[in-house]
């Protein structure tokens, strides 16, 4: 019976010359090769790209746009925080999601601080995998409706010129 197992002598040091700069190129042919299949991998850590007053009259509320790339059953931003600051007290409400399937959504908050508190309000995202985001700009809610403010500045003017015609007459 032949035996399947090949042997063979020791090799010798001109042979080896000779191998060691062909196995190396083909080592290095090999590493370029597969670097070159494999793709970068890289933090998705949420985006808060813009935050919105939507408030309407008493009811306060804001809009949030948020980026998060590549979100799956498994990786999504999960959570907001939400940090009001106003009178010199901060105040922090976090806020569950549920798994989005677009890499922008909306988030639409009401009544998220206690009523009569004219807040500073920043957000923050965070994201399953990857953490938390940074926070986004502050935007202060409520901003002045324009009923309001046209409401004001015809109550200054009727004021002028009911005191004009008193002055006059």
């Amino acid at each position: 019976m032949e035996s399947f197992f090949y042997h063979s002598q020791p090799i010798s040091s001109r042979d080896m010359n000779r191998l060691l700069p062909a196995s190396l190129s083909l080592g290095v042919i090999v590493l370029i090769v597969i670097s070159a299949s494999i793709e970068p991998v890289g933090a998705s850590v949420p985006e808060v790209l813009s935050v919105e007053n939507i408030s309407r009259d008493q009811n306060l509320g804001i809009r949030i746009y948020i980026k998060h790339e590549n979100p799956s059953a498994t990786h999504f931003v999960d959570k907001i925080e939400v940090a009001g600051s106003a009178s010199g007290q901060t105040m922090t409400r976090t806020f569950t999601l549920s798994p989005q399937n677009s890499t922008i959504f909306i988030v639409e908050l009401s009544q998220f601080v206690p009523e009569g508190v004219v807040p500073l309000v920043k957000v923050r995202a965070h994201c399953t995998l990857d953490g938390w985001s940074s926070w986004s700009e502050e935007v202060q809610v409520p901003e002045f409706p324009m009923v309001g403010v046209l409401f004001a500045v015809s109550m200054v003017l009727v004021l002028i010129v009911i005191r004009r015609q008193g002055a006059a007459g």
